[in-house]
Formats: C-alpha cells, sequence, structure tokens
C-alpha cells in the first residue's frame, strides 16, 4: 500500500510495499516513481495517478514492472486521497503482485489451445481412417461383388446352351436370385461407404 501526493512523492508506505521494491522506507519516502524505475516503465502509471486525481475516480489496471532484475505482473487499484474538508491531495495505491497467477492463467490457456489441436488432430486421425476404410470397402468389395455378378451372367449363358429347356428355366431362376443377391450386395456396399465417408465431405 502506497500513498501519494499531487506531485508523484511517496508520503507513505507499509512494509510489504517497501520489500516489493525491494528498497528500505527511507529510500522511497520523498521519491518519485521515475527516481526509482525507468521512465518507460511507469510513464502509464503517472498518467493514470493524474487522471484519478482529476476525475476523482477510482482505476485498476495491470503493469509489468522489473525489480531487481525480475520483470513481474502487477495489480495497481488507485483511489484519491482526501483531505479533511474532502478536497483531492494524493492517490492512494494498492499494488498485488499477480504474475503467478498470471502464469498460471497463460499455463491454463496454453493447456486448452494445445488441448483443441491435439483434439482437432484426432478428428482428422478418425476421418482419414474411415475415409480409407470407405474407400477400401467400395474398392475392394465393390470390385468383387461386380465381377462376381458378370461371372454369374457368362457362366448362366454358357450352361443354358447345354441344357434342356426345363434345366433352363430353373437355372435361370436361381441364377436371377444370386444375381439379385448380388446387386444387393452391391448397394449395401455404397450405402456403408457414403455413410462412413460422404462424399459432400471431400466437396466442401
Amino acid at each position: 500500500v502506497f500513498i501519494k501526493d499531487r506531485l508523484g512523492r511517496y508520503l507513505i508506505l507499509n512494509s510489504v510495499g517497501a520489500r516489493f521494491y525491494g528498497k528500505r522506507m527511507e529510500e522511497i519516502i520523498g521519491k518519485q516513481d521515475t527516481d526509482l524505475f525507468p521512465i518507460e516503465e511507469v510513464q502509464e502509471a503517472i498518467k493514470i495517478d493524474s487522471e484519478v486525481m482529476e476525475n476523482g475516480e477510482r482505476r485498476a489496471y495491470k503493469l509489468a514492472i522489473t525489480i531487481e532484475g525480475v520483470t513481474r505482473a502487477i495489480l495497481f487499484t488507485k483511489t484519491p486521497f482526501l483531505n479533511q474538508s474532502g478536497k483531492i491531495i494524493g492517490v492512494v495505491v494498492v499494488a498485488r503482485d499477480i504474475t503467478e497467477h498470471q502464469r498460471a492463467s497463460e499455463n491454463l490457456e496454453n493447456s486448452r489451445v494445445e488441448l483443441r489441436a491435439l483434439s482437432a488432430r484426432l478428428q482428422s486421425v478418425r476421418e482419414e481412417e474411415r475415409m480409407r476404410i470407405a474407400r477400401e470397402i467400395h474398392d475392394e468389395l465393390g470390385q468383387v461383388l461386380t465381377g462376381l455378378k458378370i461371372d454369374i451372367v457368362s457362366l448362366t449363358k454358357k450352361i443354358s446352351d447345354s441344357v434342356s429347356s426345363e434345366d433352363r428355366e430353373t437355372l435361370k431362376d436361381r441364377t436371377q436370385g444370386i444375381t439379385n443377391l448380388i446387386n444387393n450386395a452391391i448397394q449395401t456396399v455404397r450405402k456403408i461407404s457414403t455413410e462412413l465417408r460422404p462424399g459432400l465431405l471431400d466437396a466442401v
């Protein structure tokens, strides 16, 4: 906890605040932020101090500050410091080191990103496997069934020429039944292949 006057000089701070800056209290009292930190790190803080004192409104923000060579993420909450007559004479600052909390949040977000990437990869692998199986079913089994159908038709024609008319009708009915079964199997293969890997997926 710190209290600064309108010129940005530290009037009061607690022992935790002194340790926070890595200095003794007497090294901080009466000093400004520019005496303690590089100007580029505290420009935003000085600007917000001025706005809080001018507008009389509370502000909270995060800032990265290098303390003893280590950059820390700090959450600052600033409110106007009033005298007994209600006039704003400075700013009260409460600073919390949220470095570990922020690091944990970043690690959590990184884990979520990695999990999403892994999930996408698993989905991709699953789709690739479904596509491979669909193609094998369609190409391999489909070709076998089509070839079998052609052979049955060809065989039927050859046998028909060497049997009696009575046997020919019986043979024709049986081979037609086998052909129908093969046609149904071909349709089933196409249906399974389409359900495993709809062509629309590749189209879009």
